[in-house]
């Protein structure tokens, strides 16, 4: 079934839908911050100018991975649930042809390795006219040609509210046309905070508005990895919160910002929901994914995170937050037909290990942290959410190797199916090798890109993407794509003993014709002279990709009476039994078009005018086919006294067999081995009587 097929389903089951499933729902503490104060980018590069990078920041920043619990294991489903079929060696969801219809265009560095931070959280968003990249260590805002506007530390962007930022989060919301970022901040202790900036306007070198949130208040737990999703009513900043002692795991946290409050640019309502508030009896999750939402009209926020399994089959957990911009409430989605009616957990299909290991590099045995299954990110579009997160492969021994798992969801779905998945993939880069830290974008036709770094012993770390159309086979994506080839091993750990890499990148929608798309990936870069694992240095890079305008190809047929079958560049098999308009499913994007017959209908031979030539800017409709009888023959239809009939039955079409016949006759005869008596004898003499006009 096809993604129309899936929207019809979904559209029913909205309006027809079963019951809604009882759900516990959570208020959160509606509170009110006051900006720190506007500070414009000009600004900042003042006081960058005062604290240039080889006087500002010679420490060497490890930024630590907090890794994800144990998987919680819930048991078995409710009582009468058919679990869905699992694939255990998902390697068989085969790509596509390679860009089908998608390019690699524009394509340049974004930030280089300044040494003062790993890894650099690779992170970036796309507006109107502008890039900006946000790491760990620096702040980017480009133009779209590659050229460098400005660049600050992001010590210096974040310097009203912290000294310590880490974990950025940038994002450009196309329905209110400003740039949200989101920060973490002095990681590890009773300080701890998260950060927020938005700009004033859609243009990120004017003026920004910064805020700040204590973690929390009473100083006994910090936050780690926030997550960030939008709508039109909200911005919702989720994170991990882990003990000041020990750090230790100890739940869920969520602010939900009221958008119009961050907008207006003055005192910020949010609705704060306490550590651990998402456990409805499941367990709470880690790293609650809240999507980017790009539907208007959309009135809820859904989120999205994984961490439980049954019987050794991965769950995943679908939850939402619904209400007013200031009256709202955390709960998960309805699923009163699900595995575990009222958790809000599905399974994932495709099996993964959760046992993720780290990746092999050519030119070293050192291996790169890879971090673990946890979901990297969400968008929400024409009704659905897709998401993305990596595993470990195979399931059923131990992990080899590193590949991605991609979602496209219908929420409202779950309620009445008991599975919201409409398409899932995995993207498997066989035995040793590694595909980690992906980023998932979807553009306004539902066509999709997810960009992420790639290596394996005989490859060093580089950075690729892959894509799909909207028409693709379900569940596939293309071949994979080199946005940048990696340069050197890389070993850089500054004493840590761990050579952190990711911890994710961004894949975005260009705003501009929400058809392009631009990914921000990392990559293993040329070392500076020095020769230890300190000079290794990594690299970032800025790839659009964009989307090939697709044509159709068609016309009209006349004079058809049986079945004929069209093709199109030798392919793309339409079959028609009628006169009428024609067009083939499959679009072509290439400068060039053939329209030929595979196959003739029966009695009859069509012929094709305006069948070649070279597409133009729009639908080629103009190709003629024109069919006629054969000479001495009917159609299928055995009109005109074409065709003939044997001991009662209807044979069309017979001047071809007739001549083979009569010619083995005439040999047979000549030799002496048929006489008239034979039935073969008799079938021909029939045949010559019945065909005479």
């Amino acid at each position: 079934m096809r993604r129309w097929g899936f929207y019809l389903l979904f559209i029913f089951f909205m309006l027809f839908g079963g019951s809604q499933a009882a759900k516990a729902q959570v208020t959160g503490e509606l509170s009110t911050i006051e900006s720190a104060a506007a500070v414009s980018w000009s600004e900042m590069l003042q006081q960058q100018a005062l604290r240039p990078y080889s006087a500002e920041d010679q420490e060497h920043r490890v930024i630590p991975f907090m890794p994800a619990p144990p998987e919680k294991e819930i048991g078995a489903p409710q009582e009468g649930y058919i679990p869905p079929f699992f694939t255990q060696s998902p390697a068989e969801t085969a790509p596509s042809p390679a860009f089908p219809s998608f390019e690699l265009g524009s394509n340049f560095q974004a930030l280089p390795d300044n040494n003062t931070a790993i890894p650099p959280d690779t992170m970036g968003a796309a507006g109107p006219n502008h890039l900006m990249t946000m790491l760990n260590s620096q702040v980017r805002i480009q133009n779209k040609s590659g050229n460098a506007v400005s660049t600050v530390s992001s010590k210096i962007f974040w310097s009203l509210v912290s000294s310590s930022p880490f974990d950025p989060i940038t994002i450009y919301d196309s329905l209110s046309g400003r740039w949200i970022v989101i920060s973490g901040s002095d990681g590890g202790s009773a300080n701890s905070k998260i950060l927020f900036a938005i700009s004033q306007t859609g243009d990120p070198t004017g003026t920004w508005n910064f805020y700040s949130i204590p973690a929390d208040t009473s100083g006994i737990n910090w936050a780690d990895y926030p997550r960030v999703g939008i709508n039109s009513k909200w911005i919702a900043i989720t994170v991990n919160m882990f003990s000041v002692s020990g750090s230790n795991f100890v739940g869920s946290k969520m602010w939900v910002l009221d958008k119009s409050t961050a907008i207006a640019g003055g005192p910020v309502t949010y609705t704060e929901f306490p550590t651990g508030f998402d456990d409805t009896g499941s367990g709470g999750g880690l790293t609650l994914t809240p999507a980017v939402t790009f539907d208007s009209g959309e009135p809820n926020l859904y989120i999205a995170d994984n961490g439980w399994s049954s019987s050794g089959k991965q769950l995943i957990r679908l939850s939402e937050i619904t209400g007013t911009a200031s009256s709202l409430v955390w709960s998960v989605v309805p699923d009163s037909n699900g595995p575990f009616s009222g958790s809000g957990l599905f399974y994932a299909v495709n099996n993964y290990n959760g046992a993720q290991i780290k990746a092999t590099q050519n030119g070293t045995t050192n291996l790169i942290d890879t971090n673990d299954p946890r979901i990297l990110n969400a968008v929400f579009r024409n009704g659905v959410l897709w998401f993305v997160h990596t595993g470990g492969l195979p399931t059923t021994a131990a992990a080899d190797r590193t590949a991605i798992f991609w979602y496209q969801v219908a929420p409202a779905l779950f309620d009445s199916t008991g599975d919201p998945i409409l398409q899932s993939g995995v993207i498997d880069p066989g035995a040793g090798g590694h595909l980690f830290f992906p980023g998932i974008a979807v553009n306004k036709n539902d066509a999709a890109i997810i960009g992420f770094s790639r290596s394996d012993a005989a490859r060093y770390i580089e950075a690729a993407f892959v894509s799909r159309s909207t028409n693709d086979t379900l569940g596939a994506m293309s071949q994979i794509t080199v946005l940048k080839t990696g340069e050197a091993s890389y070993s850089k750990d500054f004493g840590s003993g761990d050579i952190r890499w990711g911890d994710y990148s961004a894949t975005v929608v260009d705003p501009s014709n929400d058809t392009s798309f631009w990914t921000i990936q990392e990559y293993a870069a040329m070392p500076v002279p020095g020769g230890t694992p300190d000079d290794d240095r990594w690299g970032t890079w800025w790839g659009k990709i964009d989307v090939q305008p697709t044509y159709t190809v068609g016309g009209t047929v006349t004079g058809l009476n049986g079945t004929l079958v069209l093709q199109n560049n030798g392919g793309g098999d339409l079959t028609i039994t009628a006169d009428g308009q024609f067009t083939f499913a499959a679009a072509v994007n290439s400068s060039a078009y053939s329209v030929t017959v595979r196959t003739q209908p029966s009695g009859q031979t069509c012929t094709i005018t305006n069948g070649s030539g070279t597409i133009s800017g729009a639908d080629i409709t103009n190709v003629a086919v024109t069919c006629s009888d054969n000479s001495g023959g009917g159609g299928g239809s055995n009109s005109g006294g074409g065709g003939c009939t044997i001991g009662g039955s209807n044979y069309d079409d017979f001047s071809f067999p007739l001549f083979l016949l009569l010619s083995m006759l005439y040999l047979f005869k000549k030799t002496g081995r048929l006489r008239k008596k034979h039935k073969v004898f008799a079938v021909v003499k029939e045949m010559q009587k019945n065909s005479r006009p």
